[in-house]
Order: structure tokens, then sequence, then C-alpha cells
């Protein structure tokens, strides 16, 4: 196992400086703008929401319905800006008990329950069970029938107790995810190679993910700098595969924060990450250092922030810093007229279970690199009322050693003879990295026509420039265009509608193939397009009663080929209907 992870990073790192055209099926490929609904732990008590208004559209937060989980996140982009929004899946009206059931069509089956303390001021505590699940095979772009169930969920507790301005709280939960690699496409191995031999049943297809984790913490809420404020603690979590790639994370934190009269006030925070890996993983190691103070003046109509993000990084092998800049000007010059200027950065680590968060499919033990992120943003934002409000802004990021997903077949040659038998089976990406300068603008406007009818519509565009290695051109799979349009109608709680559509532009993936006996190995990259992608949706529930309600869910509306990751196929017309309890 360890000699095919080595062989498949040095063939991403070596691959000879060509590409192949791009089939003629190649070019109506499409790919989905949502992933599949992904369990996360949601707070199931208590309305909490404090958005950064910089990135947020202004207007009077009220309780909508949301008929979709949350976009897929395709990394290494502005992180998409979403309007004051409150899902009725978080607000529980202070009930102890919350339920949604729901199956749907092509099999799926959905379960949210919640159970959590309400009425005591002075702390809370829960339990909460998240599952997903689709059961249905799928067609992949040969045509064949192949078996791509998956499943995603969760189960944890959470509490947390305050003794005036101090407190103490904890988290501990259990996820298991199991997926299908499903999206092979055998026709570049047909028309290359004979006697190809892909096992294509459940088993062989099959990858799973468990992971156990935790975290602790103790201090102040930092809600009132006036006094001094401290917070520490620690999260940890142990994560392995059906292939016994393991990898334990703990993560150690310290918050200080102090406002000093009216105007002016002092951060700092510093942590401490531990990333070691077992298993048939336990060559990796990871340790991240970092300290980011700030200092923030707020003086009428005008804020400002300044401050810097270092970070040390060492593995045991190198040692490597990064330094990032923070700074924030914001003019209040009325409620409808806010301009802003932001930079920022991070360092972002991709361990085994970092990469598996971003790309499932993944071949087991592969790693990406840490990624370095500098952004710059001006933007002008404002609205009039609660009835119409703006965002209009512009920015450019740098990224070092952007991680890519490259589609990876490997092939095996048999001992003398030539016949190449399929390696891995079912279809996993290598990664590879380049480095990335991206520049984008984009506006939100959202609308209310009285208090029942809402309009939401948001678009971005980005360009990129992708650095060349020895004249070699890389496709990173990122979209030029997105946007999206959602109309809303409330009728006093009781029935809600939501309808829109959700668009990505085209883009482009390399694919990398390598074929080996053993003793020398040759690769090389070939490309796909996916064409532009509209994912229309419809959502409706209705209230019996405060504590009863049904819903019904529509995706892929317009009945598209759809693709969250490159020649991963996603369901056609699919909905989901079921019924949502609160006592």
């Amino acid at each position: 196992m360890k000699k095919t992870i080595i062989l498949i990073a040095a063939a991403v790192a070596a691959c000879p400086a060509w590409a192949q055209k791009p089939e003629e099926g190649d070019l109506n490929r499409q790919m989905e703008v949502t992933r599949d609904y992904e369990p996360t732990v949601n707070e199931a008590s208590k309305l909490n929401v404090k958005p950064d208004m910089n990135d947020t559209v202004a207007l009077r937060p009220e309780v909508t319905y949301k008929v979709h989980p949350n976009p897929i996140s395709y990394g290494f982009e502005v992180t998409p800006i979403k309007p004051v929004s409150v899902s009725l899946d978080n607000y529980r009206q202070d009930r102890p008990l919350y339920l949604k059931v729901g199956v749907g069509v092509p099999f799926q089956s959905v379960v949210d329950a919640y159970f959590s303390s309400t009425k005591n001021v002075n702390g809370k505590w829960g339990v909460l069970v998240n599952h997903y699940g689709s059961w249905s095979d799928r067609k992949n772009d040969n045509g064949i029938k192949t078996p791509a169930g998956q499943t995603f969920n969760r189960i944890g507790a959470y509490g947390e107790r305050r003794f005036g301005r101090f407190g103490i709280g904890g988290e501990l939960g259990y996820d298991y995810d199991k997926i299908s690699r499903y999206g092979y496409d055998t026709t570049w191995t047909l028309e290359n190679f004979t006697g190809r031999n892909i096992d294509a049943s459940a088993s062989a297809l099959r990858q799973n993910f468990s992971t156990v984790h935790g975290k602790i913490y103790f201090g102040h809420a930092f809600e009132d700098l006036s006094y001094f404020n401290i917070r520490f603690g620690a999260e940890g979590a142990y994560f392995q595969d059906r292939f016994d790639m393991k990898e334990a994370d703990v993560k150690t934190f310290l918050d200080l924060g102090k406002r000093f009269g009216q105007r002016h006030g002092v951060t700092l925070h510093a942590g401490y990450d531990v990333y070691k890996g077992s298993g048939e993983l336990d060559g990796y190691k990871d340790n991240i250092l970092t300290v980011r103070p700030m200092y923030r003046l707020q003086g009428g109509k005008l804020e400002f922030a300044l401050g810097a993000n270092y970070v040390l990084d060492n593995d045991g092998d190198r040692s490597e810093s990064a330094f990032f800049p923070l700074f924030e000007l914001k003019w209040r010059a009325s409620d409808g007229f806010t301009p802003y200027l932001k930079i920022d950065g991070e360092y972002l680590n991709y361990g085994y279970r970092n990469t598996v968060t971003w790309n499932p499919y993944v071949l087991q033990g592969v790693t990406g690199r840490n990624t370095s992120e500098y952004n710059g943003r001006i933007g002008i934002r404002g609205g009039v009322s609660s009835s119409f409000a703006y965002h209009v802004f512009g920015g450019v990021s740098r990224y070092l050693n952007m991680n890519y997903g490259l589609n990876a077949y490997l092939m095996l040659l048999g001992d003398g003879a030539n016949v190449y038998q399929a390696l891995y089976q079912g279809n996993v990406f290598g990664v590879s990295q380049r480095d990335v300068t991206m520049w984008t603008i984009g506006a939100e406007l959202e609308g209310r026509i009285s208090g029942a009818f809402g309009l939401l519509f948001n678009l971005q565009y980005r360009g990129y420039d992708v650095k060349k290695i020895e004249d070699q051109s890389a496709h990173i799979g990122l979209p030029n265009l997105t946007a999206g349009l959602a109309l809303k109608y409330n009728y006093r709680d009781k029935l809600l509608l939501k309808t829109g559509v959700d668009v990505y532009g085209p883009r482009d993936f390399d694919i990398l193939f390598m074929y080996t006996d053993g003793a020398s190995a040759s690769a090389g990259l070939g490309r796909t397009h996916v064409d532009m992608q509209f994912d229309v949706y419809f959502g409706a529930e209705y209230n019996i009663s405060k504590r009863i309600g049904v819903f019904l869910e529509g995706r892929n509306l317009a009945n598209q080929r759809i693709y969250r990751y490159n020649q991963y196929r996603d369901l056609g017309i699919n909905m989901l209907a079921g019924v949502k309890l609160q006592f």
C-alpha cells in the first residue's frame, strides 16, 4: 500500500508535459452545484446568529425555510457570501425535542433528532442524531448501472455551564460515513488496454470513514470586553478508513481580550495543532503553531482593525513559516451605504482527514500539501429598512500550494503478459498542487415584498492565473461563474414555499492515467470538460400545528446530468418528503 501511494505521488509530480484532447463524449459532462446532505452539529436550543456584517447582506434577520443543505465547498475560493437567514431546522421555539424524518425517491432517507435543555439561563445541554442515506444504484458515463449507496451519520452530545461570566463547555460525538467509488469511466481503458478486469461490486467500490471527536473549553464568552476575557481549551479527533489509514488530531488554543475605554480593544489568539498518522499512515505527522494579535478601534462611523497571523509549520522533515497581514476598515456612512476594505489570510492543513473532507474519493492514504491563502476584498453594502439590501464587492486571492484533484486510473501489467489489470477498483483521485491567483467580482441582492414574499439573487465571477510547471498547464476544476436565484413565500408561518436555481459555469478537470509492470511506469494527463450546470429546486413546508409539520423537497428538477465530482454522476430528479415534530 505504501509503495502504491508513493507511486501515484511520483506520477503526479513528474507527469510528462502533454495532454490529450477531450473526446467528443466528454464535452457534455456536467457537475452539481450542491452536494448531498452532510450532517453537521447545530445547537438545537437557542437562536445564536452573529453574522459578520462585512460579509452579510444587512437585512433584519427572520426565520426562513431552508430547502436544501449547504452548497458543497470546492475549496480555494472566496467564501460565498450568505444573507442573514436562519433555518427552521435550527429554530426550536424553546421546545426540548425536535424530530425530522423523511424518505425520498430514488430511495433516500433522512433523520434529524435533537433533545436539548431550553430553560436554564446558566447553561444548556443536548444530544443529537443526524442521518442521511442514498441507496440507489447509478449509471456511470458508460451507462453501466453501478452500486452507489452512500450514507452520512452523526451522534453527539454537548453541554455548557456558566458561573457568572466564566463557563465550561464541551462536545463529544461519533461520525460514520460510507461512500461508493462508483464514478469510474471505462472508455479510455477499453480503447487502450485489453483484458480489463474492474470489480464493480458494492464491496469492491466501498470506502468508509469513522471519526470520534470531542472538545472542551473554559473561560469567558468574549461578549463584554470591558472586562478582561480569557478562554482556553482543546479539541481532538481520531479518524480511520476502511484501509487502516488512521489519523489523530489534537488542537489546543488560548484566547485573550480586553477593551480599553469605549474605542480601543486588543485580542490575542494562540493555537498549537498536532496531526499524527498511524496504521498504514504511520509516516504522517504535522505540527502547526499559530499566533494572531489584533487591535481594533471603533470611533463613531469608522471602524478599524489591524493585526497579523503568524504560522510556524513543522512536520519533522521540514519547517516553514507564513505571515498573514490582517487589516479591516469600515465606514458606516449611513444605513444604506457602508464601504469597507478587508485583508486577511489563513494557513490550511491538508492531512488525510482534511483531504478526505475536501474530496472523499481520493486514493486511500493520499494527503495534500498545506496551503497558504492570502485574501483582499473591497466592497459596499447597504439597504433600505428591511425591504431591500445589497452587497457588491471585488477582491483578489493568492494561494500557495493550492490542492486540486486528478481522476486517477492505475493499471498493472501481469507477469510478462500483455494484459493490464485494474490496480484500484473504481475511480479515485490523486492530489496535485499549483500556485494560483484568483480575481473575484460579485454582487448580492435581497428584497422583500410585505412580509410574505422574498427574493434573493447572488452572482460571482472569478478569473484564475494558474502557475505553469515546465510549461505544463493545469486544469483545477473551478468555475468562472457561480450564481443563484431564490424566491420565497411565507404565509403566517403556516405555509412556506421556496423555489430557485443554482448555476455553476463550465469547468475543466485533469485526469491522470498510469500503467506499470512493477519495474517501470509511464504516466500522462488527459482532460475532461464540464458544461454549465443549472440545478432547479423546490421546497414546501406546511405546519399543521405549532408542533407538527410536513415537508416536501425536490432537487435537479430539470433532470440534468449533474456531477459533484468529476465523473461522479449524481441523482436525476429526486424528491424527499416527511414530517417534522417539536415537543
